[in-house]
């Protein structure tokens, strides 16, 4: 236990470090640098943000991002960090022991290993990552909550006012993020008030769910009144969303994501654990709630999907929310069959969170280098007024939301400008070999060979 207590902290930091980087060199790409911008700079003090969306966390969260690299790094690592920790913190209340780190460390490898369109809308691209990772955050808060206080009248919760107004406000804030997962904070809340009352405590109500309930139809409230969902309601689309069911993608992406065989082999995993545990009682006492939590998890993972049966845009980011619920099942399960196992499993665990962070690390920074080296050079055409503008692409876009760089109409209009330019296309074998004359500052010799490369 000594040894779990301080090896945890260590495990967190290098959670967080891993996702931190992950954002910290990730380039922006499609409409970050729309954030990047002067719209971003002033989209609240312009008022734009009343009629665009009521994301207005995940928004300020973006410009920040888009703003300051150290900004997204502790944003990408803090969320990283802080999911792992509240499904570590419910498998650690489950089984009453304290050894579960491992649940940490399996749950973080969980969410590197998203499926390719997920990675790519949520890693890969800091708009997505801001609202949609943050938001999953409190429906895992409330899930921890529902561990600790089911079924325990003399349980004694010990906080000040200030604690209850920073429940409150963090209620509040949760709403301002991702539509789908703010109507799935209502639903838990109904849930719980309309099924559960009887398993929790008065003072449960009193200094936790009055306070959450409170908070999160304020924020509903504050979210859907913003002029964008009103037109929605009204005239049936805005400028971005439709409510269309005939041409809703949610299903036909069903088929298609469902279809891949790491998912079919992630659900059949999934379907056996969940089995062997409602059928298996083994030998810890919270069998019972170890049920409840699997349902509601399920429940949770099919709800936050619902609203894209009649409405459109939807995209493989709005699955993360059901994929980080259903991942963290799977971890949770797993944890419950590993009491004899995890002093071997946390150390080869940890290596292959190691070995992921590195990997998809050294994809991040290369896919920064890439792009610097492609706006440094873009603005050294600027200098020659030249008539053909030479753009360098990445080695692939395979974990980034974007078109290359040649392709990019935001990426063109921020680092190119000129509509009249030739935008000829340097893919990434053709300027690799001559990079080291760029290292050294000489842009005219790396143009030279560039444009030898293309005659």
């Amino acid at each position: 236990m000594r040894t779990s207590n301080r090896i945890r902290p260590l495990i967190y930091l290098i959670i967080f470090v891993i996702f931190g980087l992950i954002g910290y060199w990730m380039p922006l790409v499609g409409d970050d640098l729309n954030w990047w911008s002067a719209w971003g700079t002033h989209y609240f003090s312009s008022g734009t943000f009343l009629t665009y969306d009521g994301r207005y966390l995940g928004d300020l969260l973006v410009i920040l991002m888009t703003h300051s690299k150290l900004i997204s790094f502790c944003i990408y690592g803090s969320c990283a960090a802080l999911i792992t920790y509240l499904v570590n913190l419910i498998s650690r209340i489950l089984f009453q022991r304290d050894y579960q780190v491992i649940g940490a460390i399996l749950m973080a490898i969980g969410l590197l290993l998203a499926p390719k369109d997920v990675f790519r809308q949520i890693w890969g691209w800091h708009a997505g990552f801001a609202n949609y990772v943050p938001s999953i955050i409190f429906p895992l808060f409330f899930i921890y909550l529902i561990c600790a206080y089911y079924d325990q009248p003399n349980k004694k919760i010990n906080f000040s006012q200030s604690t209850s107004f920073l429940i409150l406000l963090a209620a509040i804030l949760s709403q301002f993020l991702a539509e789908h997962i703010t109507l799935l904070n209502c639903f838990n809340d109904f849930l719980l008030l309309i099924f559960f009352r009887r398993h929790f405590s008065p003072e449960f109500f009193q200094k936790y769910f009055r306070w959450i309930f409170i908070g999160n139809l304020i924020g509903a409230f504050l979210m859907f009144i913003n002029g964008a969902y009103i037109k929605l309601l009204f005239a049936g689309h805005d400028s971005y969303r439709h409510i269309d069911s005939q041409q809703a993608a949610l299903l036909p992406y069903l088929k298609t994501f469902v279809s891949h065989y790491r998912i079919i082999l992630l659900l059949i995993i999934l379907l056996v654990i969940i089995l062997v545990n409602f059928y298996y009682q083994t030998d810890y006492s919270n069998y019972s709630k170890l049920k409840l939590i699997n349902e509601w998890l399920i429940i949770d993972a099919i709800v936050a999907l619902l609203p894209f049966i009649v409405i459109t845009p939807f995209g493989p980011r709005c699955i993360f929310g059901s994929y980080t619920l259903i991942i963290a099942l799977l971890v949770i399960n797993l944890t419950a069959r590993l009491p004899h196992y995890y002093k071997i499993l946390t150390p080869l665990s940890l290596l292959a969170l190691l070995f992921l962070g590195f990997y998809f690390n050294k994809i991040s920074l290369n896919y920064y280098q890439t792009n610097k080296l492609s706006q440094d050079y873009c603005q050294y055409q600027q200098t020659l007024q030249q008539k053909d503008f030479y753009v360098i692409n990445y080695s692939n876009i395979d974990y980034l939301w974007s078109s290359n760089m040649s392709e990019d109409p935001m990426f063109l209009h921020f680092f190119v400008g000129d509509s009249n330019h030739k935008i000829i296309a340097v893919n990434y074998e053709d300027w690799q070999a001559y990079a080291p004359h760029y290292k050294v500052g000489n842009f005219q010799k790396f143009e030279q060979q560039i444009i030898r490369q293309h005659k």
